[in-house]
């Protein structure tokens, strides 16, 4: 797979592990910040109505800035989030966070899916593609396993911490494979 395609997916995969890196934690978060299921429901609400409301700014600015520009700025904000959620002291707290993680996932995750369209020839767009919405999937798994399996060596909150330099990393490769 050619380094500039493997770039775009990384891109969809760091983005989209934050569509569920707070799920299999909510038992652990509810209990240490006191907030109960209406409010644990809101968070996975406000990451997606986010994420869907970034979506459509995102595809304008990528074809106006370039989708590395943007889907960098989206990764910043999902490290952000991610790195916020280890600090997060109350459900207000953690309700902002999901808000910039699904802002950050929105200009990601449409950049990345542009970024794949245009560095492969016309005749592979459709291969391209496939592959960046495989890994997408990819990315929403990853957090279901990779957050609690930390968590019960490190605490929820170091998990969170952790896990953003996967974030970190996939930011420093996709500036890597674009310059």
């Amino acid at each position: 797979m050619e380094i500039r395609l493997a770039a775009a997916c990384l891109m969809g995969w760091a983005a989209t592990t934050n569509y569920t890196n707070h799920a299999a934690v909510i038992p652990l978060l509810m209990a240490e910040l006191d907030f109960g299921p209406v409010q644990a429901g809101l968070l996975s609400t406000a990451f997606f109505v986010t994420l869907a409301i970034a979506c459509v700014p995102a595809g304008m600015l990528s074809d106006r800035l370039g989708p590395t520009g943007v889907g960098t700025a989206g990764l910043v904000a999902v490290f952000a989030s991610y790195l916020a959620l280890g600090y997060a002291r109350h459900f207000p707290d953690l309700l902002l966070i999901k808000v910039v993680g699904g802002l950050g996932c929105g200009l990601a995750f449409i950049a990345g899916m542009r970024y794949a369209a245009l560095v492969v020839p016309p005749v592979r767009v459709h291969r391209a593609l496939g592959l960046y919405g495989g890994f997408v999937q990819l990315g929403g798994g990853t957090s279901l396993y990779l957050i609690p399996l930390l968590a019960s060596f490190v605490g929820w909150r170091r998990a969170f911490i952790v896990s953003s330099g996967l974030i970190a990393r996939a930011i420093g490769d996709l500036s890597g494979a674009t310059s």
